[in-house]
């Protein structure tokens, strides 16, 4: 487990740490968690598995990173403020703000909705992911998955 191995880096030196972790736990065969706060772009692409936490420290997603836009805009998150969309290689649609990274648009999704088009309060993500996020992320991945196959 690193805790914060990138606090105080730049973000060209910040990006050669977590490739370097991942070729780590990737050549030892081991799984290695890692506390990450506001990484840039190109950090956020090595990610493997994204956990985010409410304030309340309970898991509000955890899965792959391209599909935590889509599980916060089917929440209401994100919908109102961002200017194009992005395809994923899954397929998927992610509306992105121009010119930030997926890491900034999760942040801005989390603590500036917009309360007309929100479906589930910030205070109540953790409880939402608890009760049918890891089914709805199950149900988009055999998605994704289908539409590879075809």
């Amino acid at each position: 487990m690193q805790d914060e191995p990138t606090t105080g880096l730049d973000s060209r030196m910040s990006h050669k740490v977590v490739h370097l972790v991942r070729g780590l736990a990737e050549m030892m065969a081991i799984n290695m968690v890692a506390v990450v706060h506001q990484p840039s772009q190109a950090v956020f692409e090595l990610f493997d598995t994204l956990t985010v936490l409410t304030n309340e420290k309970m898991v509000a997603y955890q899965g792959p990173p391209w599909a935590v836009a889509a599980y916060f805009q089917q929440l209401g998150y994100g919908v109102g403020s961002v200017s194009h969309d992005v395809i994923c290689s899954c397929g998927f649609i992610m509306k992105i703000r121009k010119h930030t990274s997926h890491a900034e648009s999760l942040l801005e999704f989390v603590t500036k909705a917009d309360s007309t088009l929100v479906k589930v309060m910030p205070s109540d993500l953790g409880a939402a992911w608890q009760l049918s996020g890891s089914q709805w992320l199950r149900s988009v991945a055999r998605g994704a998955l289908k539409k590879e196959l075809e």
